[in-house]
């Protein structure tokens, strides 16, 4: 069972459920012993307290201490993860009001599973979430529908086996108001023909990547389909005819047409046509549509707040002024398009009211626009700058005159602004949670500017080689709510510099520290304390050990992911050791290290175990990988060395892939 997520309060909406509660209530407060202070608190205090445990195992503490804060936590929680499906009676039994399932995490579900989940759940059931599961049959999908015919959501994304029969199945749910189909490859027009003649509450759609799905499938949707509120037609192979049959959709608000390569000007013309009430559109990597097409949607008509066309045909400026007739337009993405011809300062003229803008990996960005196109957007909240190197240190200071509440900042490979610019930007833009300075030209003197930023959470330092332990040194004593550094072959970053951020940036749960070739265990004791910790990259850090790597196994208790890749100095009993200590570990890579059969064995067998990539790994023989394989029932993904698959049975690798673990073989040297 997963983390305890935020729970509501029960609804207690028949007799029956009304009399459970208070049997339970009444019976959790017979035969007391004594009167301590918690029972002077009311259960509303209690509550409050409980939502406030965001910590898996203090919430497991909290709900085992006492049989009232076991009632409390099993009568508020609606919403549950699993990774096994076996103990859904037991689950179903403990918490009454439950409502919300996602089983994405799980192996192995059968029809016979899906089956047992219906009759416990089916009646409660209001979102059920199967995405990347693809053990189950079109037959379990016929007997899920048939008992959930409340579910008001389905996930059933990267389920590449469902076909056309199963989800005709689903026509038994009219309750139905969401349902992702993304990767389904093998559904047709046929289907969701029928579906939509059958589910007609639905409000949200997606098929991204259904490649079977035509303009057939879009008209009967069109047709009986009127409640739909968000569709997703990304990556398939409809046309200009579509777009009529969306037109009738009075209620779209959200379209995504991303590299749907058969439409072109004329079709998103038609749009015009379409709901009032349209408010986001993604045409990405729609290569046959200009400026041109997209120009026509620009009027007082439309609703538009954004508008996504990254990887598309040439801009121009008479696209961007003709957004000024988009009132509420606030986010603009043309990530990769050529801006030679666009003068960007036009964006500060005409979209004065943006409060997002993406320009990574566009062509031609020159400063002196940019700069002017800033300062006209005072609401500016997020900015991705990605690979624009022509940016300055004028920019930042446009920036930090005009956008004083930025939150987000991307500018990663963009090595032409020194600490000056950074300075007057950070004074002003005191609010920013996200920087991202990957592959840039900062330096210590840039991190004590940055360390104004008292609320950053997320900071991202990658491939900085002039940045030293004496910066990073600014960051944590001033930065101390960051929950995500990333240092990624930044060489000059020493055992010092990891030292001072782990003693006072206390919360942070993600950290990559990959080739910093001068991390030795000192750094991995002082990572240790960081009980929060969720992933951990030490890949290619050539100097810890087993010592560095079982304090932190034995003290990070909550960890999740964890890269060992190229730790040359890693003893081979760190799997085994990882087994022991690191229970909540769902993704490891062992790939170029060294490890025992008994290792990697007793690593796949962790209740959590999902991934594994063992690419190269020393010393373990044909029999230890074997072992793994049979042992890792929650396994999902293993890498392995191509030259593995002819030495391990076939039977093995076919019994292994159809419990729902796939089996990816590389060729490295």
């Amino acid at each position: 069972m997963e983390n305890f997520p935020e729970m509501d309060d029960p609804q207690i909406s028949s007799p029956v459920m009304n009399d459970i509660y208070y049997y339970m209530l009444s019976s959790c407060c017979k035969r007391k012993k004594s009167i301590s202070s918690l029972d002077t608190l009311h259960d509303s205090i209690l509550y409050n307290i409980q939502q406030r445990l965001t910590n898996t195992q203090d919430l497991q503490s909290w709900a085992l201490s006492c049989k009232r804060l076991y009632l409390l936590e099993s009568l508020h929680r609606k919403r549950l993860s699993l990774l096994r499906l076996h103990p859904v009676p037991l689950l179903a039994h403990r918490y009454p009001f439950l409502q919300h399932l996602n089983l994405s995490s799980c192996t192995f579900v059968s029809d016979e599973g899906l089956q047992y989940m219906g009759l416990y759940l089916g009646e409660r059931l209001l979102s059920l979430n199967l995405s990347t599961v693809c053990t189950f049959s079109d037959v379990g999908l016929l007997v899920l529908s048939k008992s959930c015919t409340t579910l008001l959501q389905l996930d059933l994304s990267r389920c590449s086996q469902v076909g056309n029969l199963g989800i005709m199945a689903l026509s038994h749910i009219r309750t139905l108001h969401t349902l992702k189909l993304n990767g389904c490859v093998e559904v047709s027009d046929s289907s969701i023909g029928f579906l939509a003649m059958k589910c007609r509450n639905l409000r949200s759609l997606s098929l991204k990547w259904c490649i079977g799905i035509t303009d057939y499938a879009l008209c009967a949707i069109g047709a009986h389909c009127s409640s739909l509120q968000e569709l997703d037609v990304s990556y398939t192979e409809i046309t200009n005819a579509s777009i009529v049959a969306i037109c009738k959709l009075k209620y779209l608000m959200k379209l995504s047409l991303v590299a749907c390569s058969r439409l072109d000007d004329e079709g998103i013309i038609a749009l015009k046509h379409a709901s009032r009430l349209l408010q986001t559109l993604d045409v990405s990597r729609c290569r046959s549509i200009s400026y041109k097409g997209v120009m026509e949607l620009a009027s007082e008509d439309f609703l538009l707040k954004q508008i996504i066309m990254s990887y598309c045909h040439l801009v121009a400026d008479p696209m961007i002024q003709s957004f000024g007739k988009l009132k509420n337009l606030q986010t603009l993405h043309l990530d990769g398009c050529d801006m030679s011809l666009i003068d960007l300062g036009q964006i500060g003229k005409c979209c004065r009211d943006l409060e997002e803008l993406s320009l990574s990996k566009c062509k031609g960005v020159r400063d002196a626009g940019l700069s002017a196109g800033v300062i006209g957007c005072p609401k500016l909240k997020s900015i991705d700058l990605t690979c624009c190197s022509g940016v300055t240190d004028k920019v930042l200071l446009s920036l930090g005159s005009s956008c004083t509440g930025l939150l987000k900042l991307k500018m990663e490979s963009c090595c032409n602004f020194t600490e000056h610019g950074l300075k007057e930007l950070c004074s002003s833009c005191e609010l920013l949670e996200e920087l991202d300075l990957t592959d840039s030209s900062l330096n210590d003197a840039g991190l004590l500017a940055i360390s104004n930023c008292r609320y950053l959470k997320v900071l991202r330092l990658g491939v900085c080689e002039d940045i030293h332990d004496t910066g990073l040194s600014y960051i944590a004593l001033n930065c101390l709510d960051l929950r995500e550094l990333d240092m990624y072959r930044s060489v000059n970053i020493s055992d010092e510099a990891i030292g001072v951020i782990c003693s006072h940036c206390i919360k942070l749960r993600s950290l990559n520290i990959s080739y910093c070739t001068k991390i030795t265990d000192a750094a991995l004791f002082s990572i240790a304390k960081l009980l929060d910790l969720r992933v951990l990259e030490l890949r290619g850090c050539i100097k810890v050990s087993l010592g560095g790597l079982c304090s932190v196994a034995k003290k990070c208790q909550n960890l999740e992911e964890l890269d060992i890749k190229k730790c040359e100095s890693m003893e081979e009993y760190a799997p085994l050791i990882l087994a022991q200590c690191c229970k909540s570990l769902r993704q490891v890579n062992l790939s170029y290290c060294s490890a025992t059969d008994e290792g990697i064995v007793a690593l796949a067998k962790g209740r959590c175990m999902q991934r594994m990539r063992l690419v190269h790994v020393r010393n373990v023989s044909v029999k230890g990988f074997s072992r793994l394989l049979l042992a890792g029932e929650s396994l999902k993904k293993v890498k392995l060395l191509v030259q593995w698959k002819d030495s391990l049975p076939w039977q093995l690798i076919e019994r292994v892939q159809a419990r729902g673990c796939r089996l990816q073989w590389v060729e490295k040297i």
